[in-house]
């Protein structure tokens, strides 16, 4: 009696380097991959171009870089045009060094012929709008060159959760050789990104060449720049508590007001209150033109505390004689209100009071 066991598809199986899989795939591109398995699936037989475009419909173009791919990440080995796996010797190691330098030498030319400026093994700053976009091959070639790319890939992963696709790696790179930036500063601005719940790389992208644009690229830069973005949002929250805005954004003018009230002028959360107050004492309704026209006569008359402002009511009812108060109508057609730049007299009058 014989048998035999049917397997079906499984009668016919190849093995796949383990290393393919842990190490290579996620920087691989799907033609690479193609030809990968191409190839291990006939391992031992003759294949041309033709053959392997018929089996994986990748382009006989991209073949050539797919096998040089994996020839560089150790799979396979390329020793008088005949493929076999890849070992430890001499041949392959010089193997593996020249191919490095030959594609080092030809992105350098690429990359020099398109922006004059732009070397691979040096990290030159441009403002451009189209960075170059390496292959997967080159993406390789690339993380190889330095090791700070390595972990810059590995920090970003760990802060996603999940491994980058190769779109996302070349983001990564596109950041780090065009924008100029190093790898702790674009991890720095991956932090602050997700930290607003925009933990996305074009977003991050966009934030970080307009950073750098900015010339803000360096650590301390970045640090200082960050505090001032969360110390900015926060006074933003704390208007929009004060004035009971619960249901909307501000506005850029909005904005605009509060940055000079906090940063110009220097007013407390507690005195853009009171302004506040009086505001909707007035108008019965809120009205950031007519606030800041409260806190730009106090500003003139350098009052800096509510104590302030009650003897300044004081003396004025006094004066009059009566007790009028801020005469809403001055206060109604402020909507196209200008700003004024009025850092100089309230130094002066603090100079004065003193």
């Amino acid at each position: 009696m014989s048998y035999k066991l049917n397997l079906g598809e499984w009668n016919k199986i190849f093995a796949v380097p383990q290393s393919v899989v842990d190490e290579h795939i996620k920087l691989a591109e799907e033609d690479f991959v193609k030809v990968l398995l191409v190839l291990l699936a006939h391992a031992g037989e003759d294949l041309d171009t033709k053959k392997i475009f018929n089996l994986s419909g990748v382009l006989e173009s991209n073949i050539d870089d797919a096998v040089k791919f994996w020839a560089d990440r150790g799979i396979i080995s390329i020793q008088n045009d005949i493929l076999c796996p890849a070992e430890n010797n001499a041949d392959w190691t010089q193997l593996d060094t020249k191919g490095s330098d030959d594609l080092l030498k030809k992105l350098s030319s690429d990359l020099e012929n398109q922006s004059n400026e732009v070397s691979i093994k040096e990290k030159i700053k441009i403002k451009t709008k189209e960075p170059v976009r390496l292959s997967g091959f080159e993406l390789s070639q690339r993380i190889d060159s330095a090791e700070e790319l390595k972990w810059l890939i590995s920090e970003t992963e760990r802060m996603f959760g999940r491994f980058l696709t190769q779109t996302e790696v070349a983001v990564l790179i596109s950041m780090f050789d065009y924008a100029g930036l190093s790898a702790d500063v674009i991890v720095m601005i991956i932090e602050y990104c997700s930290s607003i719940d925009k933990q996305n790389l074009r977003f991050i992208e966009k934030t970080a060449y307009n950073w750098a644009d900015q010339g803000i690229d360096s650590h301390q830069k970045v640090e200082a720049h960050i505090t001032s973005l969360i110390t900015e949002k926060n006074n933003e929250s704390l208007i929009k508590s004060a004035f009971g805005i619960w249901d909307r954004n501000l506005t850029t003018k909005q904005k605009e007001f509060i940055s000079v009230w906090l940063n110009d002028w220097s007013f407390s959360i507690e005195m853009i209150k009171l302004a506040y107050e009086m505001c909707i004492d007035n108008t019965e309704k809120l009205s950031f033109p007519y606030i800041n026209k409260i806190l730009a006569s106090w500003v003139e008359k350098g009052l800096t505390s509510p104590a302030d402002v009650l003897e300044s009511e004081k003396s004025r009812k006094k004066s009059e004689g009566s007790d009028k108060t801020f005469n809403a109508k001055e206060f109604d057609d402020f909507s196209d209100y200008t700003v004024p730049d009025l850092s100089k007299k309230r130094n002066n009058a603090k100079g004065a009071t003193k």
